[in-house]
């Protein structure tokens, strides 16, 4: 089988709020100094020890806010999924040579891909026949990485199969629908393109949960 391709917010230092009336600040106040209890002294240093830890948390906060946060690496880019698969066998056997899987229903923007992926068996593709069922719009002849390439509608041509004609022969491509999903996509090249596999189109598209079309 041959396949182708296709700045953290800056956090808010805390405040400490104000203390209520009568509360003794660090140092006491003019209410509170002429107490000279012990059980006084003891309560103005157990106040004053947790003052400390608050004013310290509160510097760290504020110096947090200033740290740049470090860059993430970008994630690396996903491969392209494959676009197209060709049997590998000198004589193919069954209605098909492989299976494309272009990306939308205008064929002149998908020929450019198409041609890349079957170059090194047909060389510079020359012409292509598709389904008037299936494609639509399609000029009589376009030029692609400066080849000129025939374009032929025909009735009679199945709507799931283009044949591509290059200068070195032909093949005969299942043209998977575009808006196949991924994993239905994968296992239909896959399939298509099987060494000795001889199954219909019909068969090719059922059995990956697509319909051939009517």
């Amino acid at each position: 089988m041959c396949c182708w391709t296709a700045g953290r917010p800056a956090v808010r230092g805390t405040h400490e709020p104000e203390d209520p009336p009568g509360f003794p600040g660090p140092h006491g106040d003019a209410s509170c100094s002429a107490v000279t209890t012990p059980a006084s002294r003891r309560t103005a240093a157990l106040q004053g020890a947790a003052r400390r830890p608050a004013a310290a948390e509160r510097s760290h906060t504020v110096s947090d806010s200033r740290t740049p946060s470090p860059t993430r690496p970008a994630a690396p880019p996903r491969p392209s999924a494959a676009r197209g698969a060709l049997k590998e066998d000198p004589r193919p056997v069954g209605e098909v040579d492989g299976a494309w899987w272009p990306r939308s229903r205008v064929l002149v923007d998908e020929l450019r891909e198409l041609g890349a992926g079957v170059g090194d068996r047909l060389g510079p593709v020359t012409r292509v026949g598709y389904s008037l069922r299936t494609w639509s719009s399609v000029p009589r002849r376009t030029t692609t990485d400066g080849h000129l390439i025939r374009l032929g509608g025909f009735a009679s041509t199945p709507p799931d199969v283009v044949d591509v004609f290059g200068v070195h022969g032909r093949l005969c491509l299942l043209v998977v629908p575009p808006e196949t999903s991924d994993a239905d996509a994968r296992r239909c090249l896959d399939r298509a393109s099987a060494a000795g596999n001889d199954d219909d189109v019909a068969t090719l598209l059922a059995g990956v949960g697509t319909r051939a079309t009517a």
